[in-house]
């Protein structure tokens, strides 16, 4: 087997006889199409990863919990997701009463039981910085903030 190291005016090849392993240049270490590290032949160790660098990630769910916040919600009023994240609401409602679900200022729905014994539930995904609002009080009200 010979190894060798080709340099260029751009970039630098390792070659094993003759045949491209890898391409070094400004953008990294390139493993050439279609060969293979097999991984006896890599040593050392890899630092841990416990995700606490990963900041400003807006991801739905991560770090967020389900909080019931009817006692601190009132029908007709608007709410902004001023989290920085991404939440979820939902509405759920047994009642014939019928209330009008808006994003924005937008209607995009309504939220109401056709019986006694039918409830009604509205789940909706809310950009940081979008308002909401809900214009009667639904029977449970619960955010993933």
């Amino acid at each position: 087997m010979t190894i060798s190291i080709k340099p260029t005016a751009t970039d630098t090849t390792i070659q094993n006889n003759g045949s491209d392993i890898f391409t070094i240049d400004s953008s990294g270490i390139t493993m050439a199409s279609g060969k293979t590290l097999p991984a006896a032949s890599l040593t050392g160790t890899l630092p841990a990863i416990d995700g606490a660098a990963l900041t400003g990630i807006p991801n739905l769910g991560v770090g967020q919990t389900w909080t019931n916040v009817i006692g601190s919600r009132s029908a007709g009023v608007t709410y902004t997701n001023s989290t920085g994240k991404p939440i979820v609401v939902l509405f759920s409602d047994g009642n014939s009463n019928i209330a009008t679900v808006s994003i924005n200022g937008t209607k995009i729905g309504e939220l109401y039981a056709s019986a006694a014994s039918v409830a009604s539930i509205a789940t909706l995904i809310i950009p940081n910085g979008d308002t909401y609002s809900l214009s009667a009080m639904p029977d449970y009200w619960w955010e993933l903030r």
